[in-house]
């Protein structure tokens, strides 16, 4: 799964004591001027998927799978497999900030 299924977890993991869920977004696509899709249809791919999982959180979705769970704090982790335009990261330190009022953190990966 990646971005482009926004309807999709692309991955989830619950600590043992049910108290820290981890969340995997997969961006394989690239930011770049040679990209087949274009950075103003890429970050609305992002913000959407970031939006599902900030509900799934909310509203405690995943104890449908993990009924035991009752998270104090969450992480939204994303791999980029590019390194991502500086509209990207802007958008993503203001929804970090959004999300940490949450108890849940914005992880970056890239490569």
């Amino acid at each position: 799964m990646s971005i482009l299924e926004t309807d999709n977890m692309d991955g989830i993991a619950v600590s043992p004591d049910g108290k820290k869920i981890s969340l995997l977004i997969m961006d394989p696509l690239e930011w770049n001027a040679l990209s087949k899709i274009k950075e103003k249809d890429h970050l609305e791919l992002l913000m959407k998927k970031l939006n599902v999982y900030a509900y799934f959180l909310d509203h405690k979705q995943y104890q449908n799978k993990y009924p035991n769970a009752d998270h104090e704090e969450a992480e939204i982790e994303i791999h980029f497999r590019y390194k991502p335009s500086d509209k990207c990261l802007a958008m993503l330190n203001g929804v970090g900030k959004k999300l940490a009022e949450k108890r849940t953190w914005l992880k970056v990966v890239v490569g």
